[in-house]
C-alpha cells in the first residue's frame, strides 16, 4: 500500500517487485538488463535465435512497465535511445517517430493505469511527489551545511545526521531519492566532481571502443553496456540508484564489459 496513492491512482492495484522486495529496485535491475537482451537479438544470426531473445526481452520488458516505476520508465527510454542511436540511426529515428506518437495519442494506446501514471509525473499533490519534494528540500539543507566536506558514504551516518533537517516527522527515509543530491550530500563539492569526472572518463572511453570495434557482437555489447549506464543514471534522478550492491555491482560491471570488449577488440586485431 505504501507504493501505491489510491487517491490518485485508482486503476493501479499493486506493483511487481520480484526477490528485490521493492519495485523501484527491480526497474533498476531490468534497465540495466534489458540492453543487454537487445543486443543479443541485435547481434544472433538465426530467425530462431533472434526470436526466442526477442520474446525473453518482451517479458523484461513488460517487467519493467508493471513495477510501474516512473523513473525506471525514464530510465528505460534514455537506454533505448542510446542503444539505438548508437547501432542504427534509422532505426533510433523510428524509434523517435513512436515515442512521438505515444504520446500524442496516448490515451487512446495506452491503458488508462499506465497514462494516470505518466500523467502523475508532473502532478505536484501526488504523495510520492510531495514526499520527494520535501526530501529533497532537506537534502539542500544538509548540502549547505556540508558542502565542502560531505556527511560522509552510507545510509548510518545519513540516519544519524537526518533528525536534524527533517522538515517533517512523519518519515525516516534511508536515503533523498536521488543519486545526484545524495553524492554531494556525502562526498561534498570535491568529491562530486570528481565522481561525475570519472563517469566521464568511462563513458568516453566506452565510446572509444565502440566506435574502434569492427566485431558485431561487440559493438553490439559495447552499446548495450553503455545504454543501461546511460538509463540507470537518468533513473537516478528519481531515485537512488548507487545505494543497494546488487545494483551497484551491476552497473559497475557494465563499465567493466565496456573495458574487456577493447581487450577483445585488441586481441582480435593482433590475430
Amino acid at each position: 500500500s505504501a507504493w501505491v496513492d489510491e487517491d490518485l491512482h485508482p486503476y493501479l492495484r499493486t506493483r511487481v517487485y520480484s526477490f528485490f522486495g521493492n519495485p523501484n529496485v527491480l526497474a533498476e535491475y531490468l534497465v540495466l538488463t534489458v540492453p543487454f537482451g537487445l543486443a543479443l537479438v541485435w547481434s544472433a544470426r538465426g530467425l530462431y535465435q533472434k526470436t526466442a531473445l526477442l520474446a525473453c526481452t518482451a517479458v523484461l520488458l513488460l517487467t519493467l512497465l508493471l513495477t510501474f516505476s516512473r523513473a525506471g520508465w525514464m530510465g528505460m527510454a534514455a537506454a533505448l535511445f542510446v542503444f539505438f542511436f548508437l547501432l542504427d540511426r534509422r532505426a533510433f529515428v523510428l524509434l523517435l517517430l513512436g515515442a512521438l506518437v505515444v504520446l500524442l495519442a496516448g490515451t487512446a494506446l495506452l491503458p488508462d493505469v499506465v497514462v494516470h501514471r505518466l500523467v502523475s509525473i508532473f502532478n505536484p499533490y501526488d504523495t510520492s511527489n510531495l514526499y520527494r519534494l520535501t526530501v529533497w528540500r532537506e537534502a539542500f539543507l544538509i548540502i549547505r551545511d556540508f558542502w565542502a566536506s560531505g556527511i560522509g558514504l552510507g545510509h548510518q551516518v545519513f540516519t544519524e545526521i537526518y533528525p536534524y533537517y527533517m522538515l517533517t516527522r512523519v518519515k525516516t527515509p534511508f536515503h533523498v531519492h536521488n543519486t545526484y543530491l545524495q553524492l554531494l550530500m556525502e562526498l561534498g563539492a570535491v568529491g562530486f566532481v570528481i565522481f561525475l569526472g570519472f563517469l566521464a572518463a568511462v563513458f568516453r572511453r566506452g565510446l572509444q571502443i565502440f566506435r574502434a570495434s569492427r566485431d558485431g557482437f561487440l559493438r553490439a555489447v559495447a552499446a548495450a553496456a553503455l545504454a543501461a549506464m546511460a538509463g540507470l543514471l537518468v533513473h537516478g534522478l528519481g531515485e537512488h540508484v548507487l545505494y543497494l550492491p546488487k545494483i551497484i555491482t551491476l552497473f559497475w560491471l557494465c563499465a567493466a564489459l565496456l573495458f574487456l570488449c577493447g581487450r577483445l577488440e585488441t586481441r582480435r586485431g593482433a590475430s
